[in-house]
């Protein structure tokens, strides 16, 4: 039983990093199209 839950929140956890690896270059990728379209607009 304690196995199970060290597994699972073992899972949880490689979850949560993979997450955040992904999360940290698509933000920065949504940042750079927003600062450009706001730039596109202020030039307009």
């Amino acid at each position: 039983m304690f196995h199970a839950r060290d597994t699972l929140l073992a899972e949880s956890i490689m979850v949560r990093i993979i997450a955040r690896g992904r999360q940290l270059p698509v933000e920065d990728e949504i940042f750079k199209i927003v600062v450009h379209c706001t730039s596109v607009n202020y030039a307009n």
